[in-house]
């Protein structure tokens, strides 16, 4: 996966960038339909893990928004046999994603349903957004994925769909970060956007490895570059 260099130096540590797709909005009764989470962390290959997940009923959500329909969940993965696939990638790393608590709350509820408890600290790039760019909300212009995408010239890929958006995601922050290397408020808004966890992650018992069911078999990355851990600040992006 090829993304922009992350300043490492300003961040906690390896992070896990995740998106899901979802049946709807309410954690302990919607399901999730897809699955991407890339790490990066520095001196290391990024690596992802990109699925659908059949949660095996009828109901797949707003289709018209992430494009995913039933039989598409055909022969996908459950997620009782995902979750013990994400334990090797997040060894040591902070969780990462535009509204962050959507994602914690739905690890959270079915990693419980399984017996097991997610305890990711998390930073949530959308609540570092509205830090950083504060007239976004005065210009009505809003500080949603797509919408800090088009500030920062990314080119939107694959919108609302789990590795499409996680790949955005990854693109813009390191940009932001780049952007605003020299802030000295910038370490207080990305502890301000950080939420610690008062318990270790509790993973359930490994399933029979399953076939993973990507979406596509790749997705172009919005930007390419190799990453690298920067020695030094980086300059605006």
């Amino acid at each position: 996966m090829n993304d922009l260099p992350i300043p490492w130096h300003l961040l906690p540590g390896p992070l896990l960038l995740i998106d899901l797709e979802t049946t709807g909005v309410r954690a302990p009764s919607d399901r999730i339909v897809e699955l991407a989470a890339v790490r990066h962390a520095p001196g290391e290959p990024s690596r992802v893990l990109h699925t659908l997940v059949d949660h095996g009923g009828p109901v797949v959500g707003a289709s018209r928004i992430h494009g995913i329909n039933r039989p598409m969940l055909d022969g996908a993965p459950t997620i009782d046999t995902v979750l013990p696939m994400l334990e090797t990638l997040s060894q040591g790393a902070t969780m990462v994603a535009h509204n962050a608590s959507f994602e914690h709350r739905f690890l959270s509820a079915a990693m419980h349903r399984f017996g097991g408890a997610w305890g990711l600290p998390r930073l949530c790039t959308l609540a570092l957004a509205r830090r950083l760019h504060p007239e976004q909300r005065r210009r009505a212009r809003g500080h949603g994925l797509g919408k800090m995408a088009k500030l920062y010239e990314i080119p939107v890929v694959a919108a609302h769909t789990a590795l499409g958006d996680v790949r955005m995601m990854s693109v813009l922050l390191g940009q932001m970060l780049r952007r605003f290397a020299d802030h000295p408020h910038l370490t207080k808004w990305i502890d301000e956007s950080t939420r610690t966890s008062s318990m270790d992650s509790i993973w359930p018992p490994a399933q029979p490895l399953a076939r993973l069911k990507p979406r596509w078999a790749s997705v172009p990355a919005p930007q390419r570059s190799t990453p690298t851990e920067p020695k030094t600040a980086a300059g605006s992006a």
